[in-house]
C-alpha cells in the first residue's frame, strides 16, 4: 500500500509520497483500544522494546504539554536546525492531544521504524478531531530519536488500513 504523508507546517501544506512498500517488514496490526498492552511493539527486537516504549511515551507527553524545547532533544529533524527555530515551528502547528499507536514496521532502505496510529488534534476552534498519523523512529546508539508526528492521507482509504476507523 502506498500512502501520502502530509505535514502541515507554518500554514503551508507539504506533501510527499512515503517510502512505505516493498522495503518494509510485514506490519503487526492491533486494534487501537488494545495498544496500551504493547502488542503493537512486537516487531521490535525484544531488547529494544522497553527503551523504545519509554522514549515514545516521553515524546507523546512532551507533544501534549507543548514542551517544544524539551521535544527538540528527542527529535531527528534536518530543518529547522536550531532549538529556537524548532520551538517557533512547533508552536505554529495544530496541538496533538493524543496518539493511539496501531502498528510498527521497519523500512530497511532508509533504516527507520514507522509507527502508524490515530492522532488526535485540537483545532483552532477547540474541537478535537482524529486523523491517521505516523511518526518515524531512528535508533541512534543505544537510544531513540523521532521525526515529527505527521498526518497520513490515503490515496484510496480502505477502512482496514485507516487506524482511526479501527474501533
Amino acid at each position: 500500500m502506498r500512502s501520502l504523508v502530509v505535514t502541515v507546517t507554518m500554514g503551508i501544506v507539504l506533501a510527499s509520497l512515503s517510502e512505505l512498500g516493498a522495503a518494509q517488514a510485514p506490519t503487526q496490526r492491533t486494534p487501537p483500544e488494545d495498544s496500551s498492552d504493547g502488542r503493537w511493539l512486537s516487531l521490535l527486537p525484544p531488547s529494544q522494546r522497553a527503551s523504545f516504549s519509554s522514549t515514545f511515551e516521553t515524546l507523546l507527553s512532551l507533544y501534549r504539554q507543548g514542551k517544544w524545547s524539551e521535544l527538540y532533544d528527542l527529535t531527528r529533524e534536518e530543518q529547522p536546525s536550531t532549538r529556537p527555530a524548532f520551538v517557533r515551528k512547533m508552536g505554529r502547528l495544530r496541538p496533538i492531544v493524543g496518539f493511539r499507536p496501531v502498528s510498527v514496521s521497519y523500512n530497511r532502505t532508509f533504516k527507520y521504524w514507522m509507527v502508524r496510529g490515530c492522532g488526535r488534534y485540537r483545532e483552532a476552534s477547540g474541537k478535537e478531531s482524529e486523523t491517521p498519523s505516523l511518526v518515524r523512529a531512528y535508533q541512534v546508539g543505544g537510544g531513540w530519536l523521532f521525526g515529527q508526528i505527521m498526518i497520513e492521507a490515503f490515496e484510496s482509504p480502505p477502512i482496514e488500513d485507516n487506524p482511526c476507523a479501527q474501533k
